[in-house]
C-alpha cells in the first residue's frame, strides 16, 4: 500500500505542472516564431493572417523562408487549402496521375462549382474571387451564383470586399492572392463555420438573402477638405469626385446646410461653387461657400442617394461661418495672422477677417449694406462674432442669403440664416 502525504501529494502535482507549463512555454514561442519567420510579410496587410494561418497549419510558406502572400492562386490550390483547412482527407495520387486529380476526387462529393473538374488546363490557372464566392457560399449549404454569391458572403460578414463592401467593392473579376485566401478561410472559421457542407444542386432563392447594409459614406472618393488662400488666381479650382458602388450611372450634385439654392453668378461663365452631374468634377469659383456641404451621388436607375461624401472648404485662414438672426461668426484653423498700426500716439493691431469685414444682402439683384455693430474676437475659441441688428419677423417665414467679403475688395463667402414667422 501507497501512503502518500500532503506534502508529497502537493511535490508531485508541482513537479508534473511544472512539466507541462515548461512544454507549452516552449512549444508557443516556437509556433509564433515559425509564423513570423517569413521574410516578406512583415509589412504585408495579411500579416497577422499569414501567422493564423502558419500556426494552424491552414498553409506553409516555401523553402526560402517567403511566404509570398501576393503569388496567384490557382483554383486546385484554393479547394486544397479549403478541404486541408476543415480536415477533409484527400487521397493519395495514384500512379502517373497529376496532384490534382485526388483533389478534385474528393471535392467532388461536396458539389462546389469547381471548374477543374473536368478541364486540367483550368486546374492550373489563377482563380477569381467570383469563383471563390461560390465556392465558399457552396461551403456553407447554399447554391448561388455571380452578384448573389458575392451578396451572400458580404451579408454573412464572410468578406468586407477589396475596396468596399459592395458588389463592385468586391472585384469579383480580380484574381486572388495566397493572402487572400488564408483570409477567406480565416473568415469562415471566425464567422463560426466548422465544417464544408454540401451544395444543394437546386439554386438558392436570391429574395432569401439579407440585405448590403452599405455605408454610403464610402462610395464616393475625393477631397474632404478643400483649401484655398486669398490669391485669386488659385480659385476657379478643378476636384473630381469618383463613385465606387453598384449603381451603374449616377447624377451628381451639391447638398448644403440649407434649403435655398445659393446664386449662380453666371454671366456666360459659372462663378459659383457647382458640380457637374454627369463627370462629378467640383468646380470652385470666387463666388463660394466656407464651411461644410455634401457631395452627392444618385442612381440614375431609381432616384436613391447611393453615395455621400462631406467636404469642408477653407479659405483665408477661416474654416467655417455660422449665422443667425442678428449674428455671424468665423471659426479660424490658425490664430489670425495680427497687423499692428499706430495712430494718435497709440499702437493698434488688427486683422482682415475681423476688422475688414462687411456684409450685405441681396433682394432682387439689389444689395443692401448691413452695418455691423460690434466684432468681438475670442481669442480662446479662435473665433471672431459679428453682431447686427436683427431683422423684422413678418406673417412670414424669411430666408436672407448675406454676402461677405473684405472692404472695397474680395468676396469672401455666402451665409445663410431663416427668420421664422411672426407668431
Amino acid at each position: 500500500m501507497t501512503v502518500r502525504t500532503a506534502a508529497s501529494n502537493f511535490t508531485t502535482k508541482t513537479v508534473s505542472l511544472f512539466l507541462i507549463l515548461s512544454l507549452f512555454i516552449a512549444l508557443v514561442p516556437a509556433v509564433q516564431a515559425e509564423a513570423a519567420s517569413y521574410s516578406d510579410v512583415e509589412k504585408h496587410w495579411a500579416k497577422d493572417t499569414i501567422a493564423w494561418a502558419q500556426a494552424n497549419k491552414i498553409v506553409d510558406g516555401y523553402p526560402d523562408g517567403t511566404f509570398k502572400p501576393n503569388k496567384l492562386v490557382t483554383e486546385a490550390e484554393f479547394v486544397k487549402i479549403l478541404l486541408g483547412a476543415f480536415k477533409v482527407q484527400v487521397g493519395e495520387t495514384a500512379a502517373g496521375a497529376h496532384w490534382t486529380d485526388a483533389v478534385y476526387q474528393s471535392v467532388d462529393a461536396f458539389h462546389y462549382p469547381v471548374k477543374g473538374a473536368d478541364s486540367k488546363e483550368i486546374r492550373s490557372q489563377s482563380i477569381n474571387r467570383l469563383s471563390v464566392a461560390e465556392i465558399i457560399a457552396g461551403a456553407n449549404g447554399v447554391n448561388y451564383e455571380g452578384s448573389n454569391a458575392i451578396h451572400y458572403l458580404l451579408a454573412n460578414n464572410l468578406s468586407k470586399g477589396k475596396d468596399s463592401a459592395t458588389i463592385k467593392g468586391y472585384q469579383g473579376e480580380g484574381l486572388l492572392t495566397r493572402a487572400e485566401a488564408v483570409q477567406f478561410i480565416k473568415n469562415v472559421k471566425d464567422a463560426g463555420m466548422t465544417e464544408l457542407k454540401v451544395r444543394p444542386e437546386a439554386p438558392s432563392d436570391p429574395t432569401q438573402l439579407p440585405p448590403l447594409k452599405v455605408d454610403i459614406s464610402t462610395t464616393v472618393k475625393g477631397a474632404k477638405n478643400i483649401v484655398l488662400d486669398y490669391a485669386l488666381e488659385d480659385l476657379k479650382e478643378f476636384y473630381p469626385y469618383t463613385y465606387t458602388g453598384d449603381s451603374e450611372k449616377v447624377t451628381w450634385s451639391l447638398r448644403f446646410p440649407f434649403k435655398t439654392e445659393l446664386p449662380a453668378w453666371s454671366d456666360g461663365e459659372d462663378y459659383g461653387i457647382r458640380i457637374d452631374p454627369n463627370t462629378g468634377r467640383l468646380t470652385v469659383g470666387w463666388y463660394f461657400w466656407v464651411g461644410e456641404f455634401e457631395v452627392v451621388a444618385t442612381s440614375q436607375a431609381d432616384g436613391a442617394i447611393v453615395g455621400v461624401q462631406k467636404v469642408r472648404l477653407d479659405y483665408n485662414n477661416i474654416k467655417q461661418i455660422t449665422s443667425s438672426n442678428g449674428v455671424i461668426e468665423f471659426t479660424f484653423i490658425d490664430e489670425p495672422d495680427w497687423f499692428e498700426y499706430e495712430y494718435d500716439g497709440k499702437t493698434y493691431k488688427a486683422n482682415m477677417n475681423i476688422d475688414e469685414v462687411e456684409i450685405s444682402y441681396d433682394v432682387d439683384g439689389e444689395y443692401t449694406p448691413i452695418e455691423i455693430t460690434s466684432r468681438e474676437y475670442d481669442a480662446k475659441a479662435n473665433k471672431v462674432t459679428f453682431r447686427f441688428a436683427p431683422f423684422k419677423a413678418t406673417d412670414k417665414e424669411q430666408t436672407f442669403i448675406v454676402d461677405i467679403g473684405y472692404m472695397e475688395s474680395t468676396y469672401l463667402s455666402a451665409t445663410v440664416f431663416t427668420v421664422p414667422a411672426a407668431q
